[in-house]
């Protein structure tokens, strides 16, 4: 069910260590600039906020994920959402003593769905956004590995309003199977979520172009799209996508 608020496009980057990377379908990740700059790049074009998910796998690069996160609220006039390997409360704390705005938890909800109660109870429930991975077709092994219900549709909506009665403030649908493809949203399934939730609706996964962005919201009735690939490589960025939506007759933030 969609909010009264506008419509959100939110630059979604992942970061490993100081770097920028991008992908397929969550797999074949490769550099693409300093995550610092890039996140300055995007502050400067007035997104509507700005997601970061840290795909960091050792120590030193959670470190230096945590510095880039620390400098971008610093220097950011938008709210910075972060995800990626949020495994307890602690690590929540710390992302919200660094002054984020909300944390995004998906994978470890598979073994300890309590834990967005647990976060809500302390930070609010505005504070949360809770993720569901699904695939199309198990294109790779890493989809594989990471999709939570496959094609099961029912699952995947039931799962959605389990997350959503646990505390969740937002719901983030992430379609493994189009990371990266530029093909389009999953319109049915997003539609299909937006018609029973009564909280919004981020979608994310197969944004190629700024018509993709208005299927999103007039045909699923979205409250945001995530967006990596559209902003990450080609001449793009959020005021362009606002203007353009603004041409559509869909209502923007000014």
């Amino acid at each position: 069910m969609p909010s009264n608020l506008a419509p959100r496009v939110v630059p979604s980057l992942l970061i490993s260590g100081g770097r920028l990377v991008k992908g397929r379908q969550f797999s074949d990740f490769r550099e693409a600039g300093l995550a610092a700059s890039t996140i300055k790049v995007l502050n400067a074009q007035d997104p509507d906020e700005i997601m970061l998910i840290n795909i960091s796998k050792t120590l030193e690069d959670y470190s230096k994920a945590l510095s880039v996160i620390s400098e971008a609220v610093g220097e950011c006039d938008v709210p910075i959402t972060v995800g990626g390997g949020i495994r307890d409360v602690t690590q929540a704390s710390r992302l919200f003593n660094l002054g984020v705005e909300k944390v995004v938890i998906t994978s470890h909800l598979r073994k300890a769905p309590n834990l967005l109660r647990e976060v809500a109870d302390i930070y609010g429930s505005q504070s949360v956004v809770a993720g569901i991975e699904y695939s199309e077709v198990l294109e790779t092994e890493k989809a594989a590995r990471n999709a939570l219900a496959g094609d099961n549709r029912d699952e995947l909506l039931a799962y959605a309003g389990e997350l959503e009665l646990l505390g969740a403030g937002e719901l983030l649908a992430i379609c493994i199977s189009r990371d990266g493809m530029r093909t389009g949203l999953d319109i049915d399934f997003l539609t299909s979520l937006t018609n029973q939730s009564e909280i919004p609706v981020i979608g994310m996964g197969g944004v190629g172009n700024f018509h993709h962005l208005v299927e999103g919201f007039l045909e699923c009735g979205l409250d945001a799209i995530g967006c990596g690939t559209l902003f990450t490589f080609g001449d793009n960025n959020p005021i362009r996508a606002r203007s353009f939506l603004k041409n559509q007759g869909i209502r923007v933030r000014q």
